[in-house]
């Protein structure tokens, strides 16, 4: 059986719990919070413990190292020392501003964050092991990504949802103001437009890119691939705020601020190559079903009432 690692600081351990249900031989990058991160520190306290197979994460977060080109050069190293292929988890902040960003698109990485993931995609492609690159657009929570977390470990996995329709659900129950960043984007309402996808697509198209690594291998096939994670339709923060209005029935209350340094206007990721190459559906799911899922996290995280159904 071949041996992957997965480079990840992506919903590690519903990652495991998926990955070794369809019995697959996966290993996680170790790193370490981000404030170590932030003061370029590495160091491998115990090097037999860096990588853990998937079956035995528990309660510790495993992250890769995304933020400085030392920290993917030594796993890398390690993937070479154990003969293993790698997956490494990008983003679609990469395209900067783009529709319809297929994988050959030009990189117009406008902040630090993206500029140290292009960084670390260069290493991996240049690296002497088989490898894929996935870059994906915006993660949400969905019914059905709630539904699969079981323990606790999962369940914070969710409670780490950053995304932009968590933090709107966040702002309303909590009855805070949210932050509109930049109103004047070349877009049909001037605010961004983000491609949203569903966490329980984002889990089934890993377990697909697993899959299609190990017979990769064992075909002999090893050129590095870039593939993209993402439904290809764009919603705009205007249309999300909109919807989050009418569920929870007032209106919300927000500021206008600035727009991001490098922020991103237009991203939406062509879906073509990975559904036809790894054989699964990257779908949309409606702006109120994922608004639904975010509004009954946003009640666990504040143990407060849930947006009921109408």
């Amino acid at each position: 059986m071949a041996k992957i690692l997965l480079a990840t600081n992506f919903y590690p351990h519903l990652l495991a719990a998926c990955l070794a249900r369809e019995g697959h031989q996966v290993f996680f990058a170790k790193a370490y919070p981000p404030t170590a991160l932030h003061a370029q520190k590495f160091d491998l306290i115990m090097a037999g413990q860096a990588l853990l197979p998937a079956a035995t994460i528990q309660a510790r977060p495993l992250t890769a190292y995304r933020y400085h080109g030392g920290h993917a050069l030594k796993w890398l190293a390690l993937a070479q020392k154990m003969s293993a292929a790698v997956i490494y988890l990008s983003s679609a902040v990469v395209y900067g501003a783009q529709r319809d960003a297929h994988e050959a698109s030009p990189l117009h990485p406008c902040e630090v964050q993206a500029q140290s993931l292009v960084a670390s995609e260069a290493m991996v492609a240049a690296a002497q092991v088989p490898a894929l690159i996935l870059r994906s657009s915006e993660i949400i929570l969905d019914e059905a990504s709630l539904a699969l977390a079981h323990t606790r470990s999962e369940q914070q996995d969710l409670k780490q949802n950053t995304s932009i329709l968590q933090t709107l659900a966040n702002a309303i129950l909590q009855q805070t103001k949210f932050t509109l960043a930049g109103s004047d984007y070349p877009t049909p309402d001037g605010t961004a437009l983000y491609d949203l996808l569903p966490l329980s697509t984002f889990l089934k198209a890993i377990v697909a890119s697993v899959t299609y690594l190990g017979q990769a291998q064992a075909n002999g096939l090893h050129p590095p691939a870039i593939f993209n994670l993402g439904t290809g339709q764009s919603t705009s923060v205007r249309q999300m705020m909109m919807m989050a209005e009418t569920l929870a029935q007032r209106p919300m209350a927000y500021h206008l601020g600035p727009r991001p340094s490098g922020g991103y206007g237009q991203i939406g990721l062509n879906p073509h190559k990975t559904q036809t190459t790894f054989g699964v559906a990257l779908n949309a799911i409606s702006l109120e079903a994922a608004l639904r899922a975010a509004f009954q996290q946003a009640a666990l995280n504040f143990s407060s009432p849930a947006i009921a159904r109408p």
